[in-house]
């Protein structure tokens, strides 16, 4: 049985124009968008022009910061525009609809990725040196499934940025960015959408120091290591660069 106009939301359009459903949910909105005229027309209206996406993508890739992108970088080869441009059209699209329903952060949140965390030594990081390129691609990937560039969070004093990722923690997108202190001690800041507002706070999870916060609009936990001056200040610097 085929699903009505109404059953389809725009967050699964949303999805099925990014290419994140699965094969059995692309081909039912494949099917319905056949049959209804009207979904169709509201799948259109989620289309962002790649004309207006332009700036948007532009700018999101003017902050990131010196050295995640080399001097040279060619925006205009092919396949480097195809896929920050499908990223940054994703992106528009999750703050555009992200803005109507904002998730609460599950709870015990902190707890589960303190466990994950505290599983990290330095050798899980020390061997994912990667090309700018390749940095560039999945702070992109990340910006379009959390709906916000995070960018500017690579840059923080004391700590080396190593890669950027999206997990999934309960139905929501949870994103990780990866550093090593200087004395190689892994730490990571995990970012996931949230309606609360709080104020940066400091507390410790398994064994590890932690600070936290969120805007109105998304959760942060910057953890790792047992130095708490370090990770409030480099909390600190996130907080202010994003």
């Amino acid at each position: 049985m085929s699903p009505s106009d109404t059953d389809i939301s725009d967050e699964t359009l949303t999805a099925y124009l990014n290419g994140a459903l699965s094969q059995p949910e692309a081909d039912m909105v494949a099917d319905a968008l056949i049959d209804s005229p009207a979904l169709a027309a509201r799948l259109s209206a989620l289309e962002v022009p790649i004309s207006e996406l332009r700036p948007a993508l532009s700018q999101m890739l003017e902050e990131m910061p010196p050295g995640v992108l080399p001097p040279s970088h060619d925006r205009s080869t092919q396949g480097r525009r195809g896929g920050l441009i499908m990223a940054g059209f994703a992106l528009l699209l999750g703050l555009g609809i992200g803005a109507f329903a904002i998730p609460r952060p599950p709870p015990g949140w902190h707890d589960d990725v303190a466990r994950i965390q505290a599983l990290y030594v330095a050798d899980t990081l020390r061997v994912t040196d990667q090309t700018p390129e390749a940095t560039a691609d999945q702070l992109a990937l990340v910006a379009a499934r959390l709906g916000r560039s995070l960018a500017p969070a690579t840059d923080v004093p004391g700590l080396a940025f190593k890669r950027a990722q999206i997990m999934g923690f309960r139905g929501q997108a949870l994103a990780q960015l990866a550093y090593l202190a200087e004395d190689e001690t892994p730490i990571a800041l995990y970012v996931l959408k949230s309606a609360e507002k709080a104020a940066l706070t400091t507390t410790r999870l398994e064994g590890l120091d932690a600070a936290s916060w969120s805007d109105g609009a998304y959760a942060f936990l910057l953890i790792g290591g047992t130095d708490p001056a370090r990770i409030k200040a480099a909390a600190l610097h996130v907080q202010a660069a994003l």
